[in-house]
Formats: structure tokens, C-alpha cells, sequence
């Protein structure tokens, strides 16, 4: 069976949403960082000399009209905070929901766009590249980059509706990944190594380093780093086919390179490109009771019919061009990503029985649901800054913006497996296969104003007018269907 549609958007406020193509699983407990309450380990307003660019501008963040929650980067690794639900311990306001590492769902000030949340509602940014998915049927809101802080220098979260600057995937707030830029004066370096173990868990590692390399003096220079970081797992499978000991371990491994090369005293090029792979072997989840929420096997032990490893894979290549022309500052980046996520988890309880019974013939049989999701997404922003026009009275910011995205949301198949014996079985005809292919174009522009009347008292003015177009085909297939 296939269905096809398409629309049209065009307001001055995106919103988007749609049906998300997803698996039935197994209900169990996932890991849930709660929203910290003001008062948290963060640099938020402790230091007035703190510069931020979340408003796309650099500017002080007391002079920020916005509540902006600022992790120095500084001593995150030594500290063994390395990631995302590490980082959100540190900014009231923030909440996150993370059944897998990798695939991680984040709310400020608890806006989402509804219980399943596939579109995105907090916007995420690398320096002047925008990440992510912007399309619910590619699973938009999973999308999140889970970046290791070895080469970040801080992390900017902007707290509130950000439509005009950002759009409407911004409309929680956003998260904005500050990353180290190259020297041009000086050849620096860093390595580093260290050890971390979990309560009654295994034991991790992980390694680290960069360089920078002026090649020509203040002209062109290079910064490299990389790293491998294993977390050490905690969840055991203490029962059926899948046993295992600490199964839920991370690997994760990746790289930066960017290249920045200044044209006289105007113009300066920055090209980057950043790469991470994270696997898993497990999920964190635990089997626990429906009516009490109590764990059934024990705080951290659960019972596995199949293995429900898990991969996330992200490339992201970046462009930026910034050139004063004397009063104005124009600014252009061209960002091209790539991220791919695969998924496994045990059905059995779901469709054992019935795939057993209709495929087979048999009893129960165990059962794999796996899941691949795929985006890649082009975009570029143009953007001129003017401040102090009119003596000094006003700052202007005109922008424009354009994404197109490709998506894939597939289930390609059900793993099915003898609970006898744990061989793979296989029906003469496929249980079941969905997938829904997806496109999604949006250009716009914005403009914003800020008028000072003295020194204590501003006015700011802003607008986006926003044209999205969103087709996606939908096909299935298989016994179930």
C-alpha cells in the first residue's frame, strides 16, 4: 500500500507537524533528566564580561534581552561531564528524555510540540551551522546531537520562543554548541586521558586530543582533534535468550577539522567539518511494573528475548564567510549534513505470539523490531548587522534563510528467532515493512531592530515571514499490514 501527500506552508510563525513512522516497543522505564531549578552549577549572569552569540551577534551577556544559561566548556571532560544529560544537570529550565544514547529529546521551559514530539521544539547549532532534523516524518525531535565537549569552548542555551531569529523548530528556545577556532599565531596542543566506572557497572575510558597549526602567521592556520570514549554500561540482562552483563556501554568516536584563512583585515573564511559515531550495545531501559512503575528484576536488570544495539552516525560540513564592509557586517554560512540512526529492540512481547501463530504456525517466537532513520539536509543563511546607525540610536539585523532536507523513516524488516533454541527463522512471507520518505523545502527572512532610548532603556523589533513545503510518500507491506 502507498499514500502520498503534500503541502504548502506559508505564515509568518512555522509551525510543523505530522505523523512519525515508529515501532511498537516494549514499555520500560528510559532514563529522564529533570528540569534543574534555578540555582544550578551554571555561569548564567556570573560574569558580566561573559560573550555570547546566540542572538546571532557577538554581545555581553548582561546586555542579552533574554534569559541565556552559558556551560563554560572549560574542565567538562576532567570533570567527566561528556554528555548531553551531563550538560543539562547545568541549565535550569532544561529537560530531556533519553531512551538511547544518541537519540535524545530536549525541552526548555517545558515546550514541545505534543506527548510524541516528532517535530523539534529546541533548536541546535554548531557555531553558524544549524543541525538536526526540521521534519516530523524523519523523526525531527530525535535528532539531536549528542557532541563530545573536548574541542567546544562553551555551551549557549537560549530559554524561551526564538521564531524570528531561528524559525519555528526554535520555538522552546535553543542550544548552541560553541566550538574552538584556530590560532593564527601560536602552535598549540593538548592530550588527554582518562578512566570512569559506574555503582555496580563495568568500566570505561576514554582519549582525547587537538592541535593547532598557524601556517601562514595571522594568515591561515588549522585546528585538528579528535577522541574515543567508551561509558561504561550498567544495565544487565538477567534473563531469556539475550543475557548479558552491562549491556547498555557506549562507544563513541569522532573528529573535527576546520581551516580559517583571513583575506587582509575584512574578510575571514572558517571551513569546518565535524564527524561522530556513537554505538551502543544495549538500552537503557528496565522492565517495570505497568500499574506500580516498579522495577520488576531489579533496579537495574531486565529481560531480553534479542540483542538491542544501536548506532548514530553524523557528519556535518560547514562554510563560513564574514566580511566587514565598513558599518556593516555581513555574514554567510553554507552547512551540509548528514545523519543516520539505526535502531533494534525486543518485540517479542508485542508481536511474539501473533507472528508465532500466523507466520509459523507455533507458538511465541522472539522478536526484533529495527528501525533506520536518514537525513540529509542543505541550508544557507546571508545575514547583515549594522549597529550604531542614527548616533549611535539604533542596530539593525536583516537576514535570509533556506533549507531543503531529504528523510527517510524506515522499519525494514522483524528479526524473528526460535525461543527454544535462539535460531533465526524466517516466514515466507515478510511480517511487516513501512517506511515514509520525506521533503522538506522552507525559505525566509527576517529582520529585527534594536532602538536604544538612553542608556537603560531599548525597544526591540523583530519579524520572519517563513514558505515551507513538505511532501512525503508513505508505503507498507507484509502479513500485518
Amino acid at each position: 500500500m502507498n499514500l502520498s501527500n503534500s503541502r504548502s506552508l506559508r505564515h509568518a510563525a512555522l509551525l510543523a507537524s505530522g505523523a512519525l513512522l515508529t515501532i511498537a516497543m516494549p514499555a520500560f522505564a528510559q532514563n529522564a533528566v529533570p528540569p534543574v531549578q534555578d540555582g544550578a552549577e551554571t555561569t548564567e549572569a556570573a560574569d558580566g564580561e561573559i560573550v555570547v552569540t546566540a542572538q546571532k551577534r557577538s554581545e555581553r551577556l548582561q546586555d542579552v534581552p533574554a534569559s541565556v544559561a552559558v556551560v563554560a566548556a572549560d574542565g567538562l571532560t576532567a570533570q567527566g561531564v561528556t554528555k548531553f544529560e551531563d550538560y543539562a544537570s547545568r541549565v535550569p529550565g532544561m529537560s530531556l528524555t533519553s531512551g538511547r544514547p544518541g537519540l535524545t529529546q530536549v525541552a526548555l521551559r517545558g515546550i514541545t510540540t505534543g506527548p510524541a514530539q516528532s517535530a523539534a521544539a529546541t533548536g541546535f547549532y554548531v557555531g553558524e551551522a544549524p543541525i538536526g532534523s526540521v521534519n516530523a516524518y524523519s523523526g525531527g525531535s530525535n535528532t539531536t546531537l549528542d557532541l563530545d565537549p573536548s574541542d567546544l569552548t562553551q555551551i549557549e542555551v537560549l530559554k524561551g520562543p526564538q521564531g524570528t531569529l531561528y524559525g519555528a523548530n526554535a520555538m522552546g528556545g535553543l542550544v548552541k554548541y560553541v566550538t574552538a577556532e584556530p590560532n593564527y599565531s601560536e602552535i598549540t596542543g593538548r592530550v588527554s586521558a582518562a578512566v570512569n566506572s559506574v555503582n555496580h557497572g563495568d568500566t570505561g575510558y576514554g582519549f582525547r586530543g587537538a592541535v593547532n597549526v598557524p601556517i601562514v602567521t595571522d594568515t591561515l592556520a588549522v585546528r585538528v582533534s579528535a577522541y574515543k570514549r567508551r561509558d561504561a554500561g550498567y544495565i544487565d540482562i538477567v534473563g531469556g535468550l539475550a543475557q548479558g552483563k552491562d549491556v547498555n556501554y557506549v562507544d563513541v568516536t569522532g573528529g573535527r577539522v576546520m581551516l580559517g584563512a583571513k583575506l587582509g583585515s575584512a574578510v575571514e573564511i572558517q571551513l569546518q567539518a565535524i564527524a561522530q559515531d556513537t554505538k551502543t550495545g544495549g538500552s537503557n531501559g528496565i522492565d517495570v511494573d505497568a500499574t506500580t512503575l516498579r522495577p520488576i528484576y531489579g533496579d537495574l536488570n531486565a529481560v531480553r528475548q534479542v540483542r538491542e544495539p544501536g548506532k548514530v552516525q553524523f557528519r556535518l560540513y560547514n562554510g563560513v564567510i564574514k566580511a566587514d564592509l565598513g558599518g556593516v557586517d555581513l555574514v554567510s554560512s553554507t552547512t551540509y549534513q548528514i545523519a543516520k540512526a539505526y535502531t533494534h529492540g525486543d518485540n517479542t512481547i508485542g508481536f511474539g505470539p501473533t507472528i508465532g501463530l500466523f507466520s509459523f504456525g507455533s507458538g511465541p517466537v522472539a522478536v526484533q523490531a529495527n528501525q533506520e532513520t536518514r537525513i540529509a539536509r542543505f541550508s544557507q543563511e546571508l545575514r547583515a548587522t549594522s549597529a550604531g546607525l542614527l548616533g549611535g540610536a539604533l542596530d539593525v539585523q536583516l537576514g535570509a534563510y533556506y533549507t531543503h532536507e531529504d528523510g527517510a523513516n524506515r522499519i525494514p524488516y522483524f528479526g524473528t528467532f526460535s525461543l527454544a533454541t535462539g535460531a533465526e527463522l524466517t516466514p515466507a512471507t515478510p511480517f511487516v515493512a513501512a517506511q515514509i520518505v520525506s521533503t522538506y523545502k522552507e525559505y525566509s527572512g527576517f529582520a529585527n531592530a534594536t532602538v536604544h532610548f538612553g542608556d537603560r532603556f531599548d525597544v526591540l523589533l523583530g519579524g520572519r515571514y517563513s514558505h515551507a513545503d513538505q511532501t512525503y510518500d508513505h508505503a507498507y507491506s507484509g502479513t500485518l499490514i
